[in-house]
């Protein structure tokens, strides 16, 4: 009943100063927990029930997002490294990433504004951008949420509110799978050039909403005598597969310099 009744400033200054306590030796948790302030929860939700069309009840996708100008310079601006992660008993994620960390660049900024306003947010409440490739049928991100559970994170830039993620390239021929999954709302949305696939990741109330459990598929090459999916798969020809831009929405203003 306390969390409620804090503003959005309230709730962003609070936090900050714990983190301020906690940089200084004094040991604390955030005090709200991994939950966000209830009244931009609520805008958020808001917000993005009227932009794009309804997938279910919690995805939103919104067309023509991006265009080819914009995609090809975002993935000109990549540096791609493998992001192999691991829990103690399976890879949970086998594709490459690339930060645009210290990036500055006009379609940066145009697409932390354009994420950050489905949710009616500034664009200082976008997190760094992230590029994201999936080149051949070894590459996936099993089931994971985005939410965080970093303390340090939590402090400084708060609960991550929302998620925008945009398709910047499309299935060529001879290719299946490559969806993004939700298990637990039964829909796999399959990559479309340009669209923007949207959700929050709390509840209009702020706290966490595990049901956006998701995944990349795995690729699949459907019957290919040719080898057309290897060749289309070959990163060094700018074929890849599955390219894609996460924009991570946070609660607090600012969070766009972590």
């Amino acid at each position: 009943a306390v969390r409620p009744a804090f503003t959005d400033a309230q709730f962003a200054l609070l936090c900050r100063c714990f983190a301020v306590a906690k940089s200084r030796g004094v040991a604390c948790a955030p005090p709200f927990g991994d939950a966000a302030p209830a009244d931009a929860s609520a805008r958020a939700h808001e917000t993005l029930s009227a932009r794009g069309r309804p997938l279910g009840d919690r995805l939103r996708l919104i067309d023509d997002f991006a265009t080819r100008d914009e995609a090809e310079q975002l993935v000109a601006l990549a540096t791609w490294q493998a992001s192999k992660a691991r829990t103690d008993d399976e890879t949970v994620r086998t594709s490459e990433t690339a930060s645009l960390a210290g990036v500055a660049a006009p379609v940066v900024d145009a697409f932390k504004r354009r994420a950050a306003a489905l949710f009616g947010l500034p664009p200082s409440c976008c997190e760094t951008l992230q590029l994201v490739r999936y080149a051949h049928p070894g590459h996936y991100y099993r089931e994971h949420l985005d939410l965080l559970d970093d303390p340090d994170q939590l402090l400084v830039g708060g609960q991550r509110l929302g998620t925008v993620l945009v398709y910047l390239s499309d299935l060529p021929p001879h290719t299946d799978g490559g969806e993004t999954a939700f298990p637990d709302l039964g829909l796999a949305v399959k990559p479309v050039f340009g669209s923007a696939l949207a959700w929050a990741n709390v509840t209009p109330r702020g706290t966490p909403d595990l049901l956006t459990r998701h995944a990349a598929l795995p690729l699949r090459p459907r019957d290919d005598p040719d080898h057309l999916f290897a060749a289309a798969a070959d990163p060094s020809t700018g074929n890849a597969h599955k390219i894609a831009l996460n924009c991570w929405i946070r609660a607090f203003p600012g969070a766009d310099a972590l």
